[in-house]
């Protein structure tokens, strides 16, 4: 989800917004939703896809050769928090 915001923006206005916003409850995104919503690259996607760090299927048609690649959310979550560095 897109939120648009007028140029000059309060604190209560910013504070309305998040509040209006949705948890994010999917447990599947294409890897566009992904790039929107985590700010991940495709090619960071597809190479995280390709070393078994994300949890993927590609959706096909018998005898397609395109199809859609869904990542599970839960392992974009565990792959981004396995770059965590601990609080020292």
């Amino acid at each position: 989800m897109t939120v648009s915001l007028p140029s000059r923006v309060t604190a209560a206005q910013v504070l309305q917004t998040v509040a209006r916003a949705q948890p994010l409850d999917a447990e599947w995104l294409k890897v566009n939703d992904i790039n929107r919503v985590f700010g991940l690259s495709r090619p960071r996607i597809f190479k995280a896809i390709a070393l078994g760090q994300l949890d993927s299927v590609h959706l096909r048609e018998t005898g397609k050769t395109k199809g859609i690649r869904l990542v599970s959310v839960a392992s974009i979550r565990a792959y981004i928090e396995s770059f965590r560095e601990p609080v020292k």
